[in-house]
């Protein structure tokens, strides 16, 4: 018959197991890092404001290699001021057909330094294009109406029209919608040229 073991031997037993258990290292203790571990992990995790000027870096030239890309599929654009790009002429040209006319107005063409440089200034009356000759360039009043028939741009592309490539009033040869296609067929031979408007159109100044 077995023989039960004494109070004395389980207590003895229970204290050991104990005092084994505290010497074991918890799950809630953190291993001691030395100094050179702590250098090392900041060293690995850049700051948020690095984070930042990396991503904007990388946002900008994104930006620059997508207006590149649209130059050289796009190469038809708006010759006013919606600034539109298209692949083709056809569409080009339907939406300066449908969306734009010319404006009458006069273009001031009096040279204002040595390098030949045109005053530019677009007025939409022959009446304050006349004082601005006379304020601005102080214009003889003899000479008035012939500056004032030289800077005249017709309405709707008839008689003549202007051209940003070209930089100066152009005259044209048809009247009605042949005179509108006219100037189309002339801006184009600029685009196939390889003229975009980005870098060489010339905007009417107002």
């Amino acid at each position: 018959m077995a023989v039960p073991s004494s109070p004395t031997s389980s207590t003895s037993s229970i204290q050991s197991l104990s005092m084994h258990q505290n010497q074991l290292p918890t799950s809630k203790q953190t291993p001691h890092k030395s100094a050179s571990d702590q250098h090392s992990q900041q060293h690995h995790h850049p700051s948020p404001n690095q984070d930042l000027e990396r991503s904007t870096t990388d946002n900008m030239s994104n930006v620059l290699d997508e207006f590149a890309a649209l130059s050289l599929n796009e190469p038809y654009g708006c010759t006013y001021l919606c600034n539109e790009t298209f692949s083709n002429k056809i569409e080009w040209r339907q939406h300066e057909h449908r969306n734009h006319r010319q404006s009458e107005s006069w273009r001031c063409n009096v040279v204002i330094d040595q390098q030949g440089t045109q005053c530019g200034t677009s007025l939409f009356s022959a009446e304050s294009f006349a004082t601005h000759l006379t304020t601005a360039h102080n214009v003889a009043q003899d000479d008035i109406a012939a500056w004032v028939e030289n800077g005249h741009i017709y309405p709707n592309g008839q008689v003549n029209f202007w051209c940003g490539f070209c930089r100066r009033i152009v005259a044209l040869e048809n009247q009605g919608t042949a005179a509108w296609g006219e100037r189309l067929d002339h801006v184009e031979a600029h685009f196939e040229n390889g003229d975009s408007i980005e870098k060489g159109w010339l905007r009417l100044r107002r």
